[in-house]
């Protein structure tokens, strides 16, 4: 199955948000065959998280590009090259001083909204063609468990462009071997999906027309578990690589105290008993 653009050249792009059956989808469809985005885009991006986090009956998101030639290859660089040939000493300083209320003045600053933004529910990342620049830094930073056709392409192409930072805001280093990620971020170079699969990248590759369909299956066994440990889980995953091993240890005993007393584990124990199917609620 591909998911078909819905966004004609020339017209304004989006990023399609829809909700189904405890998942909800996040589709670049920009004005390109590319999915590039402008800083609108983004912005509304960074509003569709935030309704994905705090609405309790989505347990589960999927991030995708309409048509068949790309996932998404970043920004769109003739907005790039408007706001860099019009910048001024004024509008420059918004890049590091602007309340959140302000249109973002670049991408960068909406960007920084997006990946400081506390986000536990797991996401998968289902890649189809192209995923450059942006593209790979939004997969990086947000998608948890990723699927990519047997075409993709994937890279930070940043640093043929004059641009930078994709590499730090992926964490591009910390998940792969820092030989690999100076590589990819130095050369602008592309890998292919079996390269990225080696180096642990993505998780499984398939063929082009099964991309989103494994993605929505996958998205369907995360939602058979309970949403509360699906939260708990990741939680834990992405803490502990910042925390101390006796903070950790400490809080992972606290998440478990207090979910096991919650409605899920009540339930998940005794369908397992019953011999049938949980039907969990979250919290």
């Amino acid at each position: 199955m591909m998911i078909e653009k819905k966004v004609a050249k020339g017209e304004p792009g989006q990023i399609r948000y829809e909700k189904r059956d405890h998942i909800a989808y996040f589709i670049f469809d920009g004005s390109n065959d590319l999915n590039a985005c402008t800083t609108e885009m983004y912005a509304d991006f960074y509003e569709n998280l935030v309704d994905f986090r705090d609405d309790a009956d989505s347990w589960v998101g999927v991030l995708t590009g309409a048509g068949d030639r790309a996932f998404n290859v970043g920004g769109d660089l003739k907005e790039m090259l408007y706001v860099s040939e019009s910048a001024s000493p004024e509008t420059a300083s918004k890049h590091f001083w602007y309340p959140r209320t302000d249109k973002p003045y670049r991408t960068s600053q909406i960007a920084e909204e997006i990946f400081t933004l506390e986000l536990f529910k797991p996401i998968i990342g289902a890649v189809n063609g192209l995923c450059l620049g942006g593209g790979l830094v939004y997969l990086l930073a947000l998608t948890d468990i990723r699927i990519a056709a047997e075409d993709a392409q994937l890279g930070f192409s940043e640093v043929k462009r004059g641009l930078g930072g994709g590499g730090g805001f992926s964490g591009i280093a910390q998940q792969v071997p820092l030989t690999t990620a100076m590589w990819l971020c130095l050369t602008g170079e592309t890998i292919d999906a079996t390269e990225a699969l080696r180096l642990g990248i993505i998780n499984e590759v398939v063929p082009r027309d099964r991309v989103h369909d494994r993605a929505q299956e996958l998205a369907e066994m995360l939602c058979e578990n309970s949403p509360t440990i699906l939260k708990l889980e990741k939680e834990l995953l992405l803490r502990s690589r910042d925390m101390p091993r006796r903070d950790l240890l400490r809080f992972s005993w606290a998440m478990h105290f207090a979910t096991r007393y919650a409605q899920d584990a009540t339930e998940g124990l005794a369908a397992f008993r019953e011999k049938r199917t949980p039907s969990y609620r979250g919290w």
